[in-house]
């Protein structure tokens, strides 16, 4: 049913995506990245989803279904370790998940040239498709929810989630790591920086500590 729902959302926003390849044709897209969890997320009692900036290049395929299945295909970053997926490891581990259990997004639906919009031409039309993450999340329905987006990107989470809240959580500054408090988020949700900058700086059990410590289970 879960995946039925979001084919239903994605296909009904078909035209967007169609919109988005013809106005950056000329810039290398990537996507979409269309979300599709498999049982081993529909059976966790403690859902975990996590939300990244965009992809690292990803196909495109003329369908819906296929991009789904690309989805499927790249098991949460089984078929391709990075450090954004070794800390989504780390975050089931401490659940008491499975490997590759949790479920993903991406704020960024496309990618350019294999990363990160980075200028306001690129950058407008794939903001333009934000507001789907509203209904995946609402779809995808987890009990805790992680925005690795950095303090960069609230702006566009504000765009999102009118009256939207961050709460510092310990000894994080806002920047570094909050609580997402909104009526139309999951009770645990919050935002943090990209997974390479916190292994980088060496925060990541830091990090898993410190959501643990806020989600009562």
């Amino acid at each position: 049913m879960l995946t039925q729902q979001l084919e239903a959302l994605y296909t009904e926003n078909e035209a967007r995506f169609e919109l988005v390849r013809e106005t950056l044709k000329d810039h290398d897209i990537h996507g979409p990245y269309l979300s599709s969890p498999t049982e081993l997320y529909l059976l966790k009692a403690n859902k975990l989803l996590i939300i990244g900036q965009e992809t690292y290049g990803w196909k495109n395929h003329p369908d819906i279904i296929s991009q789904m299945k690309s989805y499927e295909e790249f098991q949460v970053g089984k078929t391709h370790p990075s450090p954004f997926w070794s800390v989504a490891r780390k975050m089931e581990e401490a659940l008491g998940n499975a490997r590759y259990s949790c479920a993903a997004l991406n704020l960024n639906k496309f990618d350019v040239r294999g990363g990160r919009p980075k200028t306001e031409e690129q950058i407008g039309p794939i903001r333009e498709l934000d507001d789907i993450i509203i209904e995946e999340i609402k779809i995808i329905n987890p009990t805790i929810c992680v925005f690795f987006t950095s303090h960069n990107s609230d702006y566009r989470l504000k765009n999102l989630y009118r009256d939207l809240e961050f709460i510092a959580i310990d000894s994080w500054n806002v920047k570094e790591l909050c609580v997402l408090r909104h009526p139309n988020l999951p009770k645990f949700t919050f935002r943090t920086y990209h997974p390479g900058f916190l292994r980088r700086k060496g925060l990541v059990n830091k990090l898993v500590d410190s959501v643990l410590s806020q989600v009562s289970l």
